[in-house]
This record gives C-alpha cells, structure tokens and sequence, in this order.
C-alpha cells in the first residue's frame, strides 16, 4: 500500500505491471519507488531487474551495485546481481551471488533454480543437483522438473531422470516449446536403460506432433546413428540442412555423419558451416582438427585445437590431439609440457601411447616400449598400441619381433590399409619379400590415394632391385603427398641405389629445406 492506505504502492504497482507485460510501465514506477534517498532495496533490486530484462545491462548495473554496496545482506539484490553477472558471461561470479542470495534468504529457490544452472554451466554437476533438488522442493513446477530432470541424466542416472521427464511432460502444457527437448531427453534414457522399444516409440510420437522440430530431427537422426543406420541418418540430416539451413546442429550432425564415412572434404565444409553458425560449438571445431590431422596439415589442426582450448580449457580430447599435433610438428617439448599434467592426473593407455611417442623423438626408444608395454597391460590387443611397437621394433632393428607384431596386427584388422603397409616394411626388412610384396600390392589396390602404401611399394621394388619400378611408385607417393619426407628419403635411397648420387642430393636437400 502507498503512504495513505489507499491503494498499491509504486514498487507493487511496478511488479504488477511487469506481470501485465508492460515493461516500460514497471519500469517507470519502479524508477518512482528507488528515487527518494536512500533509495530502498526492494525498489534498487527492482529495477535494476526491469532493466536488465529491457536489455539495458549497463543501467542495471548503475543500479545494482551500489544497492548491493548499502544493503550487502539483501537477498534479492545479491540475485539479481547473479543475473547481471551472468549476462556479462562471468558464471564464477554469477554463482557467488546466486550462493549468497539463497544463503540469506533461503525462500528464494528461484535464485536456487538460477544457481543449479549456473553451476551446470561451469561443470559442476554435483552441486548443480544439489540445487536444484533444493528449488524442486519447494515447488515441483515443470521448468525445475526438466532441471532436475536433465541434471539426472548427465550424470548417468537414467531412471531417475525418466520419472523426472514423465512429470515435467505431463506439467507442461501439451504446446509449451520444452516439449519437443523434454521427448527427445526422455527417449534417450529409455534408450540408455535398454528400453530400445519404448524409446523409439516416444520419438516417433514426437516426430509426428512436431514434425519440423529441428531438435528432434537432429534426435532421429543421432538413434539411427547409434542403431547401426548411417545411411538413414545421413539422409535425415541432409533433409535437417535442406529444411533449416541458418541452424548450426543440422551441419554439425551432416559433418559428423560424413566424417563417419570418411568424406572427410565434404565433413570439413559441413562442420566449417557449422562453426560459422555457432562459434561456441567446440565439437564442430575438434573435428575439423582431427580431419586436418587426418589430412597432415598439423599447423591448421594445432590453430583449430588452439580455439577448442581457448573455449574448453578442460577438453581432455582436444588436449590430447594438440600433444599428438605438436609431436608431429617435432615440437617434442611443447607437447611434454602438456603430457606430462595430463598424465598426473589420470594414468590412461592412450596417455600412456603419447608418452612412448614423445620419449621416442627424444631417443628414448627403450623407455617408449616400456610406456607402451604398460599401455598395452590397461587395453590387451589394442590395434594403436601394437602398431607403435611395431614400428619401434623396427627401428631397433628386431626384425622378428616387428614381424610377429604386425602379424597379430594384420589378424586383429585384417581390412586395415595401415596394417598393409606396416607388414610390408617389416616383412621386407626381415627378408620376406614375397610376402612384402603381397601385402604393399593389397595397400596399393585398397588405397591408391594414400601415399604410404606407394611408399612402401617403392620400398619392396627397392629391395627387389626394380629400381625404375621402386622410383615410379614413389614418385607416385610424392604425387599425393607433394614434400612427404619420408618418401623424399625412399626417393634419395632410390636414387643412390641406381648411382644418381647428384639427384639423390637433391632429395636429401629438399628434407633439410623442409
């Protein structure tokens, strides 16, 4: 009530407003109620709301802080804060003043409900639930439902997750725009919990209600994907990217599905579409490094990885493509220094074969089959691992153990192109020419476009004495891979062999260049 008795004060007629969607009304009033001195908290925390809800941050802010400087114990005016702190992107600070509104005054379990966000935001699971079954009970409305419901099934907690969902479906509205996330959420812990039936039919309902809703078209897609249907999925997200082509999801799901493939030109295109569209997709960005890696351009990933890092500090893929990355790029130290944290905290196999390939640039070799060995223990018949002591085996001169290696290699992929072309050198090193020359011929057929396989073609007609041969498949090599060192030396060992040691010189020059 006003001063008088008769009738709402300024601050209720301004929160009345605001309810009303007048918000240059609440506004003005709100204006009305902070402009006596000192001004009160209520009305401070009021408008610097209405502000910021009317996109004027840096007004609100005006507002906000000195407020929050002479009421420091008013809690809405420290949630408030949380909400402006939030907007400008600062969540460290966002979730301090989300704390300390629900600290001093525990009935705000909407600033509860906008604290759990904040701390899924930041990675902090566990407390985000914490919070939220906080909000939840003192009020299960549909928007804390999904909340909880959500939070649930990020930390794998699927059933629990379920029954949240079913009860935030049935609170909604059947036309509310959650819906379509709410289904598709639900269908994914169905499946999860192998209920593969059921989860199929929640989508195929939603898809029917809502059938161009990208959500869950991205959704059918991702289960056909998972279900063994990259045919199928593929076509749903071309239709996605025909149908919605402003939406980042739709490339990024059309990229993944063609890195799948092994399109990799077309995968990289899509997910660059993507990352125009939505920078903060970090996934669209780590996949492109991984294709540019695939492609041996390492300065373009390590850029790429660089972006993923900057958004993701804590991306443990991405991280570790960077330390593969600046090994190929012979930035030995580079990639220690970021080894070496990562294998403090978690001691994995595939740290533990990044390890190996870093002390064999140092010439380590030893202690490289050493780390691989324990590589090996974590993940028996790992095809990553036997391929690395392979090569080290080979390059300790231990023809029969590369042999046996690639030999369990070859059984465990059979259809592997690398595999081929691994056998082929090792087998030849060994003395086993026929046999090289089998599986360099099969690399060959099965990937003409791979220069490695035309290298190690050269390298078995090399030892055959072709040396005419030995030099039209390594040219071919360079051919597909112009400045390859390693067939620039198979090109010099050529052209030595064939005493054209003036040319040879030129090969082995053009390495040192390079």
């Amino acid at each position: 009530m006003d001063s008088s008795g008769f009738g709402p004060s300024p601050l209720e007629s301004a929160w009345r407003h605001f309810a009303d969607g007048d918000l240059a009304g609440a506004i003005r009033l709100a204006g009305q109620a902070a402009a006596v001195h000192p001004a009160p908290a209520p009305a401070c925390a009021a408008l610097g709301f209405f502000l910021m809800q009317d996109g004027r941050n840096d007004e609100a802010a005006a507002v906000l802080l000195p407020a929050c400087a002479r009421a420091p114990d008013y809690g809405p005016l420290q949630w408030y804060l949380g909400y402006l702190r939030q907007r400008r992107g600062d969540l460290v600070g966002a979730v301090a003043c989300f704390e300390r509104a629900c600290e001093l005054d525990p009935r705000l379990d909407e600033a509860a409900y906008a604290l759990a966000w904040a701390l899924h935001d930041l990675g902090r699971l566990d407390a985000a639930q914490r919070w939220a079954a906080r909000a939840l009970a003192q009020g299960r409305s549909p928007g804390r439902l999904l909340q909880c419901g959500w939070l649930q099934q990020a930390q794998g907690h699927f059933e629990a997750a379920v029954q949240l969902y079913r009860e935030s479906i049935a609170a909604f509205d059947l036309g509310a725009p959650e819906q379509p996330r709410l289904q598709l959420h639900l269908s994914q812990c169905l499946l999860r919990l192998g209920l593969a039936d059921d989860a199929d039919a929640v989508l195929r309902g939603a898809r029917l209600r809502w059938p161009e809703d990208t959500l869950l078209m991205a959704g059918a897609a991702w289960a056909l994907r998972d279900g063994g249907d990259p045919h199928g999925a593929l076509r749903l997200a071309d239709e996605l990217v025909r149908r919605h082509p402003d939406r980042a999801a739709g490339w990024h799901l059309q990229g993944v599905l063609l890195q799948d493939a092994g399109k990799l030109e077309q995968a990289d295109a899509s997910l660059l579409r993507a990352q125009d569209l939505d920078v903060g997709l970090t996934d669209a960005l780590l996949r492109r490094a991984q294709i540019h890696h695939a492609w041996k351009r390492f300065a373009g990933a390590r850029w790429l990885l660089g972006l993923v890092l900057d958004r993701a500090p804590g991306d443990r893929a991405a991280c570790d493509l960077l330390i593969q990355v600046h090994l190929d790029l012979e930035e030995v130290d580079a990639a220690r220094r970021l080894l070496l944290p990562r294998l403090r905290a978690s001691r994995t196999a595939g740290l533990w074969r990044l390890l190996a390939v870093t002390q064999s640039r140092r010439g380590r070799v030893h202690a490289a089959q050493r780390s691989l060995g324990w590589a090996l223990t974590r993940e028996p018949g790992h095809v990553e691992t036997l391929r690395l002591l392979g090569w080290l085996a080979l390059e300790l001169g231990d023809s029969a153990r590369a042999v046996a290696l690639v030999r369990e290699l070859m059984a465990l992929a059979p259809d592997d192109v690398a595999a081929q072309v691994q056998a082929a050198f090792a087998l030849v090193q060994a003395g086993q020419v026929g046999e090289a020359q089998a599986c360099a011929e099969r690399a060959v057929a099965c990937a003409p476009g791979q220069s490695e396989a035309w290298r190690a073609l050269s390298q078995v007609r090399l030892r055959q004495q072709r040396l005419g041969e030995a030099q039209a498949a390594v040219l071919q090599g360079l051919r597909l891979a112009p400045g390859d060192r390693e067939c620039l030396r198979q090109l010099g060992n050529g052209l030595v062999a064939g005493s054209r040691h003036g040319q040879a010189q030129l090969a082995f020059m053009k390495i040192l260049e390079d």
